[in-house]
């Protein structure tokens, strides 16, 4: 599972191309998404004598990133409580 950095949000921030930065929110989109599935899968709640909600919190440490990914796609967030994934 590869580790979520930012970094395609970072290369979209910084292009000065369309061509670039639609590339770059494309691959952050996904990365967003591949870490929404990587946490859905953790199952917290399952885990023996640990009390824990069935929702899994996901930590986005620049809101700009986050407001950036909820205007590419509003199916976002209904995606990621499908998942028990929550910010």
């Amino acid at each position: 599972m590869p580790r979520y950095h930012l970094v395609a949000y970072e290369r979209y921030a910084r292009a000065e191309e369309d061509r670039i930065q639609k590339k770059a929110l494309a691959d952050h989109m996904a990365s967003v998404r591949t870490h929404i599935e990587g946490l859905s899968g953790k199952d917290y709640s399952s885990l023996k004598g640990l009390r824990s909600l069935d929702f899994v919190l996901m930590f986005m440490p620049i809101e700009a990133a986050f407001v950036a990914a909820f205007r590419e796609d509003m199916t976002l967030y209904a995606y990621a409580f499908e998942k028990k994934s929550l910010w």
